[in-house]
Order: C-alpha cells, then sequence, then structure tokens
C-alpha cells in the first residue's frame, strides 16, 4: 500500500512537471501559434488528473495511518497479554455513543472494560449489558450496578491500573483480590440491610 502510495505521489509531480514545461515551452513561442497551441483542454485535463492524484494519494495515506494505528494497538495488546496481564479498555465517558465507538474498534464481548467518567444513563447501561464484557471497572451506582450483576457481569468499583496507548493494564491477581473485597463488601452490605429489617 505504501509502495502504492509513493508511486501516484511520483506519478503526480511528474505530471506537474511535464505541465509546467508545457506552458514554459508555449510561452516562448509567439502569441497567435501559442493560442492555436495551447488548448484549455490540455491544461485542464491534467488538472484534474493531478486533482485525482492527489485524492486518490490522501485516501492511501488514510488508509495506511488507520492500518497502521490497527497494527500498534493489536501489538499493545498482545505485549500485555505476554506480560501475563490483563488488557483494559479505556472507555471516556459511560455513554451509549461511547461504548458503540469503543465496540467497533475493540469488539467489548468478554473484555474488561473501564470507564473514566460515569453518568447515570440507562441506554448506555442497556448497551453496556448487550456487548456483554466480562469485568467493568467504574464507581457506579448502587443500581447500575446491581443490574450488570444480575446478567453476570462482574463490576469492580476501583482498581491500580496502567495506562499505555490504547489499553490499561492489571494483573490478574489485583483484579481477583479486588473482586474478593467487592463480594465481601457486598456481602456486608446485604447482611447490614437485612438486620435493619
Amino acid at each position: 500500500m505504501k509502495i502504492y502510495c509513493e508511486k501516484l505521489e511520483e506519478k503526480n509531480k511528474t505530471l506537474e512537471r511535464q505541465k509546467q514545461a508545457y506552458l514554459e515551452e508555449e510561452m516562448k513561442k509567439n502569441d497567435s501559434v501559442r493560442k492555436a497551441i495551447l488548448k484549455e483542454k490540455e491544461i485542464r485535463s491534467r488538472d484534474v488528473l493531478i486533482k485525482q492524484l492527489k485524492f486518490e494519494i490522501s485516501k492511501n495515506k488514510e488508509l495506511i495511518k488507520t492500518f497502521e494505528e490497527k497494527l500498534r494497538m493489536e501489538q499493545e495488546e498482545k505485549e500485555i497479554i505476554r506480560e501475563n496481564n490483563i488488557p483494559v479498555i479505556i472507555i471516556p465517558e459511560m455513554s451509549k455513543e461511547e461504548i458503540l465507538q469503543a465496540n467497533k474498534k475493540f469488539n467489548l464481548f468478554e473484555k474488561t472494560v473501564f470507564f473514566e467518567n460515569i453518568k447515570s444513563s440507562k441506554r448506555a447501561l442497556k448497551t453496556l449489558k448487550k456487548l456483554e464484557p466480562k469485568i467493568v471497572i467504574a464507581p457506579l451506582e448502587n443500581k447500575m450496578s446491581k443490574r450488570l450483576k444480575k446478567d453476570g457481569i462482574i463490576v469492580i468499583d476501583e482498581i491500580d491500573m496502567e495506562k499505555k496507548e490504547f489499553f490499561g493494564s492489571v494483573s490478574p491477581k489485583n483484579i481477583n483480590s479486588t473482586i474478593k473485597k467487592t463480594e465481601r463488601k457486598s456481602f456486608i452490605n446485604w447482611l447490614e440491610e437485612y438486620r435493619k429489617r
């Protein structure tokens, strides 16, 4: 893809040089001959071709950029796994749009997800439940947390995480100990509620 893009750039530069040379050559001739030979069609057709090549070049550069980003993302995920850690998908905000965008980019099914900002949103919660992540790391309201847990999604309020370019990285030991603390805490809360009755 890069080679193709470079060849298009080279062809574009060659055409621009030819056009310039052609114009300079025609300028040297006398006015009447120059007007007869120098047709607007030739110049316009070269301009159109140059514009098409520039468009093709920019399109290919954007495609290359996308593929390189995807490759870096895959390499980072493999590196985290190689270190015996769990990759965490970082989502800036708990909104339906952000969740769907993250799913499109990473596929949230059976993955660990971290939300940087929390908004109480039923639409976002329903969307998240449908995509079925394995673990959600976020300080959620009790109702939201219970709904996710009801669907088999593990909810953790907070955890130490190393942030990288695309993912966060968490050790399995850290997750297990945090889950145990959370379960113990929720059991104690349930027991206190039960005693109050």
